[in-house]
Protein backbone atom coordinates (compact mmCIF):
# COMPACT_ATOMS: atom_id res chain seq x y z
CA UNK A 1 0.00 0.00 0.00
CA UNK A 2 2.96 2.15 0.77
CA UNK A 3 4.22 2.02 -2.80
CA UNK A 4 0.88 3.03 -4.27
CA UNK A 5 0.78 6.31 -1.92
CA UNK A 6 4.12 7.01 -2.92
CA UNK A 7 3.76 6.28 -6.50
CA UNK A 8 0.83 8.54 -6.55
CA UNK A 9 2.78 11.31 -4.36
CA UNK A 10 5.50 11.26 -7.12
CA UNK A 11 3.26 11.44 -9.78
CA UNK A 12 1.64 14.52 -8.53
CA UNK A 13 4.63 16.22 -7.60
CA UNK A 14 5.84 15.30 -11.56
CA UNK A 15 2.70 17.18 -12.89
CA UNK A 16 2.91 19.77 -10.72
CA UNK A 17 6.21 20.39 -11.88
CA UNK A 18 5.31 19.90 -15.49
CA UNK A 19 2.55 22.72 -15.09
CA UNK A 20 5.20 24.48 -13.55
CA UNK A 21 7.24 24.42 -16.55
CA UNK A 22 4.15 25.16 -18.86
CA UNK A 23 3.22 28.11 -17.09
CA UNK A 24 6.59 29.37 -16.69
CA UNK A 25 7.19 29.03 -20.44
CA UNK A 26 3.60 30.57 -21.47
CA UNK A 27 4.77 33.51 -19.22
CA UNK A 28 7.83 34.21 -21.25
CA UNK A 29 6.41 34.06 -24.05
CA UNK A 30 3.37 35.95 -23.17
CA UNK A 31 5.25 39.11 -21.67
CA UNK A 32 7.75 38.91 -24.68
CA UNK A 33 4.77 39.44 -26.78
CA UNK A 34 3.29 42.72 -24.60
CA UNK A 35 6.68 43.57 -24.92
CA UNK A 36 7.01 43.75 -28.93
CA UNK A 37 3.51 44.61 -28.85
CA UNK A 38 4.48 47.66 -26.96
CA UNK A 39 7.57 48.57 -29.58
CA UNK A 40 5.30 48.33 -32.79
CA UNK A 41 6.58 44.88 -33.30
CA UNK A 42 3.57 43.26 -34.31
CA UNK A 43 4.44 40.41 -35.96
CA UNK A 44 6.87 39.55 -33.13
CA UNK A 45 4.38 40.13 -30.57
CA UNK A 46 1.64 37.77 -33.24
CA UNK A 47 3.90 35.03 -33.04
CA UNK A 48 4.92 35.14 -29.18
CA UNK A 49 1.33 35.30 -28.39
CA UNK A 50 0.53 32.18 -30.71
CA UNK A 51 3.13 30.12 -29.11
CA UNK A 52 2.15 31.20 -25.48
CA UNK A 53 -1.91 30.45 -26.60
CA UNK A 54 -0.84 26.70 -27.79
CA UNK A 55 1.26 25.76 -24.56
CA UNK A 56 -1.62 27.35 -22.44
CA UNK A 57 -5.08 28.51 -24.41
CA UNK A 58 -7.78 28.12 -21.40
CA UNK A 59 -7.16 32.16 -20.91
CA UNK A 60 -9.14 34.77 -22.67
CA UNK A 61 -7.08 37.12 -22.29
CA UNK A 62 -4.27 35.70 -24.59
CA UNK A 63 -6.84 35.31 -27.32
CA UNK A 64 -7.53 39.33 -27.27
CA UNK A 65 -3.74 39.92 -27.23
CA UNK A 66 -4.00 37.66 -31.08
CA UNK A 67 -6.76 39.64 -32.18
CA UNK A 68 -4.78 42.91 -31.09
CA UNK A 69 -1.49 42.29 -32.77
CA UNK A 70 -3.11 40.68 -35.98
CA UNK A 71 -5.43 43.77 -36.24
CA UNK A 72 -1.95 45.80 -35.79
CA UNK A 73 -0.08 43.99 -37.95
CA UNK A 74 -2.67 44.45 -41.00
CA UNK A 75 -3.19 48.08 -40.23
CA UNK A 76 0.81 48.88 -39.90
CA UNK A 77 1.27 47.45 -43.40
CA UNK A 78 5.15 47.99 -44.95
CA UNK A 79 5.12 50.04 -47.71
CA UNK A 80 2.60 49.43 -50.66
CA UNK A 81 -0.08 47.21 -49.10
CA UNK A 82 -0.02 43.01 -47.58
CA UNK A 83 -0.63 41.07 -50.62
CA UNK A 84 -4.66 39.91 -50.48
CA UNK A 85 -3.48 36.60 -49.32
CA UNK A 86 -1.25 37.66 -46.19
CA UNK A 87 -4.03 40.59 -45.29
CA UNK A 88 -6.49 37.98 -45.11
CA UNK A 89 -4.65 35.57 -43.58
CA UNK A 90 -4.04 38.66 -40.55
CA UNK A 91 -7.96 39.70 -40.51
CA UNK A 92 -8.82 36.07 -40.30
CA UNK A 93 -6.30 35.39 -37.27
CA UNK A 94 -7.69 38.59 -35.68
CA UNK A 95 -11.02 37.48 -36.18
CA UNK A 96 -10.08 34.17 -34.47
CA UNK A 97 -8.38 36.04 -31.76
CA UNK A 98 -11.03 38.03 -30.11
CA UNK A 99 -13.89 35.22 -30.95
CA UNK A 100 -11.56 33.08 -28.91
CA UNK A 101 -11.43 35.87 -25.99
CA UNK A 102 -15.41 36.25 -26.18
CA UNK A 103 -15.92 32.41 -26.21
CA UNK A 104 -13.87 32.35 -23.10
CA UNK A 105 -14.59 35.46 -20.98
CA UNK A 106 -18.17 36.60 -23.04
CA UNK A 107 -18.11 39.95 -20.72
CA UNK A 108 -15.24 41.23 -22.73
CA UNK A 109 -16.02 44.40 -24.08
CA UNK A 110 -12.93 44.74 -25.85
CA UNK A 111 -12.93 41.82 -27.70
CA UNK A 112 -16.83 41.99 -28.31
CA UNK A 113 -15.50 45.67 -29.95
CA UNK A 114 -12.53 44.27 -31.47
CA UNK A 115 -14.97 41.59 -33.77
CA UNK A 116 -16.93 45.00 -34.82
CA UNK A 117 -13.45 46.23 -35.85
CA UNK A 118 -12.20 43.31 -37.91
CA UNK A 119 -15.87 42.62 -39.53
CA UNK A 120 -15.74 46.71 -40.50
CA UNK A 121 -12.32 46.39 -42.20
CA UNK A 122 -13.16 42.99 -43.92
CA UNK A 123 -16.19 44.85 -45.45
CA UNK A 124 -14.21 47.94 -46.31
CA UNK A 125 -11.78 45.67 -48.01
CA UNK A 126 -14.35 44.22 -49.84
CA UNK A 127 -16.11 47.17 -51.31
CA UNK A 128 -12.40 48.35 -51.86
CA UNK A 129 -12.31 45.74 -54.13
CA UNK A 130 -15.89 45.33 -55.74
CA UNK A 131 -16.92 48.88 -55.76
CA UNK A 132 -20.08 50.49 -53.87
CA UNK A 133 -23.04 51.57 -55.44
CA UNK A 134 -25.21 54.32 -54.26
CA UNK A 135 -28.37 51.63 -53.88
CA UNK A 136 -25.95 49.80 -51.27
CA UNK A 137 -25.63 53.34 -49.45
CA UNK A 138 -28.80 54.23 -49.43
CA UNK A 139 -29.52 50.33 -48.08
CA UNK A 140 -27.31 50.72 -45.30
CA UNK A 141 -28.60 53.61 -44.05
CA UNK A 142 -31.96 52.54 -43.69
CA UNK A 143 -30.49 49.45 -41.38
CA UNK A 144 -30.12 47.05 -44.21
CA UNK A 145 -26.60 45.48 -44.02
CA UNK A 146 -24.49 43.08 -45.69
CA UNK A 147 -23.61 40.07 -43.30
CA UNK A 148 -20.01 41.78 -42.91
CA UNK A 149 -21.22 45.23 -41.81
CA UNK A 150 -24.49 43.42 -39.93
CA UNK A 151 -21.85 41.14 -37.83
CA UNK A 152 -20.11 44.92 -36.99
CA UNK A 153 -22.95 46.33 -35.85
CA UNK A 154 -24.29 43.29 -33.89
CA UNK A 155 -20.61 43.14 -32.02
CA UNK A 156 -20.81 46.51 -31.61
CA UNK A 157 -24.26 46.75 -29.84
CA UNK A 158 -23.09 43.57 -27.72
CA UNK A 159 -20.38 45.69 -26.07
CA UNK A 160 -21.71 48.93 -25.36
CA UNK A 161 -25.08 46.87 -23.96
CA UNK A 162 -22.28 45.30 -21.60
CA UNK A 163 -20.47 48.10 -21.18
CA UNK A 164 -23.29 51.10 -21.41
CA UNK A 165 -20.58 53.83 -19.93
CA UNK A 166 -17.74 52.76 -22.40
CA UNK A 167 -16.34 55.31 -24.40
CA UNK A 168 -14.23 53.21 -26.69
CA UNK A 169 -17.18 51.09 -27.15
CA UNK A 170 -19.18 53.99 -28.26
CA UNK A 171 -16.45 54.87 -30.28
CA UNK A 172 -16.64 52.14 -31.78
CA UNK A 173 -20.22 51.75 -32.62
CA UNK A 174 -19.89 55.51 -33.36
CA UNK A 175 -17.94 54.13 -36.80
CA UNK A 176 -19.71 51.41 -37.58
CA UNK A 177 -23.13 53.93 -37.33
CA UNK A 178 -20.67 56.36 -39.87
CA UNK A 179 -19.47 53.48 -42.34
CA UNK A 180 -22.87 52.76 -43.07
CA UNK A 181 -24.38 56.01 -44.00
CA UNK A 182 -26.30 56.02 -40.53
CA UNK A 183 -25.80 59.32 -39.26
CA UNK A 184 -28.24 60.01 -37.05
CA UNK A 185 -27.12 57.02 -35.46
CA UNK A 186 -23.63 57.68 -35.14
CA UNK A 187 -24.16 61.75 -34.06
CA UNK A 188 -25.78 60.36 -30.95
CA UNK A 189 -23.39 57.51 -29.94
CA UNK A 190 -20.60 60.15 -30.52
CA UNK A 191 -22.25 62.60 -28.33
CA UNK A 192 -23.00 59.91 -25.63
CA UNK A 193 -19.09 58.92 -25.80
CA UNK A 194 -17.70 62.85 -25.76
CA UNK A 195 -20.07 63.05 -22.66
CA UNK A 196 -18.40 60.15 -21.04
CA UNK A 197 -15.16 61.24 -21.60
CA UNK A 198 -14.58 65.01 -23.00
CA UNK A 199 -10.72 64.29 -23.57
CA UNK A 200 -10.43 64.27 -27.28
CA UNK A 201 -7.56 62.32 -26.95
CA UNK A 202 -8.96 59.72 -25.67
CA UNK A 203 -11.17 58.96 -28.39
CA UNK A 204 -10.68 57.10 -31.92
CA UNK A 205 -12.29 60.06 -33.86
CA UNK A 206 -9.78 62.96 -31.28
CA UNK A 207 -6.68 63.09 -33.56
CA UNK A 208 -6.27 63.68 -37.42
CA UNK A 209 -9.94 63.48 -38.41
CA UNK A 210 -11.85 65.71 -39.64
CA UNK A 211 -16.15 65.60 -39.34
CA UNK A 212 -18.52 66.67 -41.16
CA UNK A 213 -19.92 70.21 -39.50
CA UNK A 214 -23.02 69.18 -38.21
CA UNK A 215 -21.43 65.62 -36.09
CA UNK A 216 -18.18 68.27 -35.51
CA UNK A 217 -20.85 70.91 -33.83
CA UNK A 218 -22.54 68.33 -31.80
CA UNK A 219 -19.30 67.26 -30.28
CA UNK A 220 -18.47 70.42 -28.75
CA UNK A 221 -20.81 71.09 -26.61
CA UNK A 222 -21.12 67.44 -25.24
CA UNK A 223 -17.61 67.50 -24.30
CA UNK A 224 -18.50 70.84 -22.61
CA UNK A 225 -21.13 68.98 -20.62
CA UNK A 226 -19.07 66.02 -20.13
CA UNK A 227 -16.62 68.50 -18.33
CA UNK A 228 -18.61 70.22 -15.77
CA UNK A 229 -18.47 66.55 -14.48
CA UNK A 230 -14.95 66.78 -13.53
CA UNK A 231 -13.06 67.68 -10.78
CA UNK A 232 -11.73 71.53 -10.71
CA UNK A 233 -7.87 70.33 -10.92
CA UNK A 234 -8.58 68.44 -14.32
CA UNK A 235 -10.47 70.66 -16.46
CA UNK A 236 -7.98 73.13 -17.33
CA UNK A 237 -6.47 70.49 -19.69
CA UNK A 238 -9.65 69.61 -20.51
CA UNK A 239 -10.30 72.68 -22.04
CA UNK A 240 -6.80 72.72 -23.51
CA UNK A 241 -7.65 69.55 -25.44
CA UNK A 242 -11.37 70.78 -26.58
CA UNK A 243 -8.79 73.75 -27.69
CA UNK A 244 -6.60 71.99 -30.01
CA UNK A 245 -9.44 69.46 -31.51
CA UNK A 246 -10.69 72.76 -32.36
CA UNK A 247 -7.73 74.02 -33.76
CA UNK A 248 -7.72 70.67 -35.88
CA UNK A 249 -11.31 71.43 -36.91
CA UNK A 250 -10.20 74.55 -38.05
CA UNK A 251 -12.35 76.05 -35.61
CA UNK A 252 -10.60 78.95 -34.44
CA UNK A 253 -13.33 81.11 -32.15
CA UNK A 254 -14.18 77.74 -30.33
CA UNK A 255 -10.57 76.96 -29.91
CA UNK A 256 -9.87 80.81 -28.62
CA UNK A 257 -12.77 80.57 -26.24
CA UNK A 258 -11.46 76.86 -24.95
CA UNK A 259 -7.74 78.19 -24.08
CA UNK A 260 -9.17 81.37 -22.15
CA UNK A 261 -11.60 79.22 -20.37
CA UNK A 262 -7.95 76.73 -19.87
CA UNK A 263 -6.53 80.19 -18.54
CA UNK A 264 -9.34 80.46 -16.51
CA UNK A 265 -9.28 77.26 -14.64
CA UNK A 266 -5.86 76.92 -14.12
CA UNK A 267 -4.69 75.90 -10.84
CA UNK A 268 -1.32 75.31 -10.93
CA UNK A 269 1.44 76.99 -12.99
CA UNK A 270 2.23 74.32 -15.86
CA UNK A 271 -1.50 73.94 -16.66
CA UNK A 272 -1.69 77.88 -16.75
CA UNK A 273 1.95 77.64 -18.72
CA UNK A 274 0.13 75.64 -21.14
CA UNK A 275 -3.16 77.23 -21.55
CA UNK A 276 -1.32 80.75 -22.39
CA UNK A 277 1.14 78.93 -25.27
CA UNK A 278 -2.20 77.23 -26.58
CA UNK A 279 -4.15 80.58 -26.43
CA UNK A 280 -1.06 82.33 -27.94
CA UNK A 281 -1.30 79.65 -30.85
CA UNK A 282 -4.42 80.34 -31.29
CA UNK A 283 -4.17 84.27 -31.86
CA UNK A 284 -1.32 83.75 -34.43
CA UNK A 285 -3.05 81.49 -36.44
CA UNK A 286 -5.87 84.01 -36.10
CA UNK A 287 -3.23 86.50 -37.71
CA UNK A 288 -3.12 88.56 -34.14
CA UNK A 289 0.56 88.68 -33.66
CA UNK A 290 0.30 91.19 -31.12
CA UNK A 291 -1.98 89.56 -29.06
CA UNK A 292 -0.10 86.21 -29.43
CA UNK A 293 2.69 87.38 -27.95
CA UNK A 294 1.37 88.84 -24.83
CA UNK A 295 0.14 85.42 -24.49
CA UNK A 296 3.13 84.50 -25.16
CA UNK A 297 4.64 86.70 -22.85
CA UNK A 298 2.20 85.63 -20.11
CA UNK A 299 3.60 81.74 -20.83
CA UNK A 300 7.05 83.23 -20.03
CA UNK A 301 5.76 84.98 -16.94
CA UNK A 302 4.78 81.16 -15.26
CA UNK A 303 8.14 80.90 -14.95
CA UNK A 304 8.02 77.41 -17.50
CA UNK A 305 8.91 78.64 -20.79
CA UNK A 306 11.20 76.94 -22.97
CA UNK A 307 14.00 77.58 -25.75
CA UNK A 308 10.99 76.31 -28.33
CA UNK A 309 8.84 79.32 -26.82
CA UNK A 310 11.33 81.65 -27.59
CA UNK A 311 12.05 80.71 -30.79
CA UNK A 312 8.46 81.29 -31.47
CA UNK A 313 8.20 84.60 -29.72
CA UNK A 314 10.92 85.64 -32.05
CA UNK A 315 9.27 84.49 -35.04
CA UNK A 316 6.49 86.33 -33.78
CA UNK A 317 8.54 89.75 -33.08
CA UNK A 318 10.21 89.01 -37.05
CA UNK A 319 6.70 89.02 -38.77
CA UNK A 320 5.99 92.35 -36.40
CA UNK A 321 8.65 94.29 -38.02
CA UNK A 322 10.15 94.66 -34.41
CA UNK A 323 13.69 93.04 -35.57
CA UNK A 324 15.94 94.10 -32.95
CA UNK A 325 13.63 92.25 -30.10
CA UNK A 326 13.64 89.25 -33.53
CA UNK A 327 17.21 89.42 -33.17
CA UNK A 328 17.85 89.16 -29.50
CA UNK A 329 14.91 86.31 -29.00
CA UNK A 330 16.57 84.38 -31.60
CA UNK A 331 19.75 84.54 -30.50
CA UNK A 332 18.83 83.73 -26.75
CA UNK A 333 17.13 80.74 -28.01
CA UNK A 334 20.25 79.68 -30.57
CA UNK A 335 22.28 79.36 -26.90
CA UNK A 336 19.49 76.82 -25.85
CA UNK A 337 18.91 75.04 -29.28
CA UNK A 338 22.92 75.53 -31.29
CA UNK A 339 22.00 72.51 -33.70
CA UNK A 340 19.02 73.35 -34.95
CA UNK A 341 19.83 75.51 -38.11
CA UNK A 342 16.49 76.82 -39.49
CA UNK A 343 16.42 78.67 -36.02
CA UNK A 344 19.97 79.65 -35.84
CA UNK A 345 19.51 81.03 -40.16
CA UNK A 346 16.19 83.08 -38.65
CA UNK A 347 18.30 84.50 -35.97
CA UNK A 348 21.00 85.33 -38.64
CA UNK A 349 18.58 86.79 -40.76
CA UNK A 350 16.70 88.83 -38.15
CA UNK A 351 19.67 90.02 -36.84
CA UNK A 352 21.14 91.18 -40.27
CA UNK A 353 17.68 92.78 -41.01
CA UNK A 354 18.41 94.82 -37.54
CA UNK A 355 21.50 95.83 -38.75
CA UNK A 356 23.66 93.73 -36.01
CA UNK A 357 25.74 92.10 -38.85
CA UNK A 358 28.77 91.03 -36.57
CA UNK A 359 26.10 88.93 -34.38
CA UNK A 360 24.94 87.84 -37.84
CA UNK A 361 27.87 86.90 -39.47
CA UNK A 362 28.88 84.96 -35.84
CA UNK A 363 25.28 82.62 -35.84
CA UNK A 364 26.33 81.45 -39.40
CA UNK A 365 29.70 81.11 -38.77
CA UNK A 366 29.50 78.97 -35.40
CA UNK A 367 27.28 76.80 -36.87
CA UNK A 368 29.61 74.49 -38.24
CA UNK A 369 33.19 73.77 -37.80
CA UNK A 370 33.67 72.46 -41.45
CA UNK A 371 31.45 73.24 -44.16
CA UNK A 372 30.83 69.51 -44.65
CA UNK A 373 28.74 69.77 -41.28
CA UNK A 374 25.97 71.91 -42.44
CA UNK A 375 26.69 72.68 -46.95
CA UNK A 376 22.91 74.62 -46.02
CA UNK A 377 24.81 77.13 -43.64
CA UNK A 378 27.85 77.16 -45.29
CA UNK A 379 26.11 78.73 -48.39
CA UNK A 380 23.78 81.07 -46.36
CA UNK A 381 27.26 82.73 -45.19
CA UNK A 382 28.67 82.95 -48.49
CA UNK A 383 25.21 84.37 -49.45
CA UNK A 384 25.66 86.70 -46.69
CA UNK A 385 29.08 87.86 -47.71
CA UNK A 386 27.35 88.88 -51.07
CA UNK A 387 24.49 90.76 -49.96
CA UNK A 388 27.09 92.58 -47.29
CA UNK A 389 29.84 93.91 -50.12
CA UNK A 390 32.41 91.12 -49.42
CA UNK A 391 31.75 89.27 -52.22
CA UNK A 392 35.79 88.88 -52.79
CA UNK A 393 36.08 86.94 -50.01
CA UNK A 394 33.24 85.13 -50.32
CA UNK A 395 34.79 83.69 -53.51
CA UNK A 396 37.93 83.21 -51.64
CA UNK A 397 35.77 81.02 -49.12
CA UNK A 398 34.33 78.67 -51.61
CA UNK A 399 37.90 78.00 -53.40
CA UNK A 400 39.31 77.39 -50.10
CA UNK A 401 36.24 75.13 -49.65
CA UNK A 402 36.65 73.51 -53.07
CA UNK A 403 40.21 72.68 -52.72
CA UNK A 404 39.79 71.18 -49.06
CA UNK A 405 36.71 69.17 -50.24
CA UNK A 406 37.60 67.87 -53.37
CA UNK A 407 34.70 65.44 -53.60
CA UNK A 408 31.97 67.99 -52.68
CA UNK A 409 30.78 68.63 -56.40
CA UNK A 410 28.58 71.57 -54.56
CA UNK A 411 31.69 73.49 -53.18
CA UNK A 412 33.34 73.60 -56.64
CA UNK A 413 30.11 74.66 -57.94
CA UNK A 414 29.67 77.76 -55.89
CA UNK A 415 33.28 78.32 -56.42
CA UNK A 416 32.40 78.70 -60.03
CA UNK A 417 29.47 80.97 -59.52
CA UNK A 418 31.44 83.36 -57.25
CA UNK A 419 34.43 83.14 -58.99
CA UNK A 420 34.99 81.27 -61.94
CA UNK A 421 38.09 78.66 -62.31
CA UNK A 422 40.36 78.26 -59.41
Amino acid sequence: MRWVLRALLVAAVVAAGLAAVRATARDRQFLAGTKAHRAGHYLEALARFVKARDIEGRDGNVWAWIGDAAAGAYLNRPRGSWEPARADELLATAWAGYAGAVLRSPLDTWSWSGLAEIALMRAERKSAEEGVALDDVDRWSRGVLDPLRGEALVAAKIAVALKPSGFQELDVLTRVYASTAQLDAARDAAIRSAEIMPAPSFHAWGEGNRFIRPLYAALIPAMRTGLKRTPEFERSRLHLEIGRFAIDQGDLPVALAEMQDAVATATESYDLYQARRGESEVYEAMGKLQEAIVSLDAAFATGRGEAVDRYRRGVLFAREGRKKEACLELREAVRDLPGDQGLRSAAAGSCEESGETDAAERLLREGFAIPTDSPVLARALLDFYIRTDRSRYAASLARTWERAFPDQHEFAQWAMELGGEP
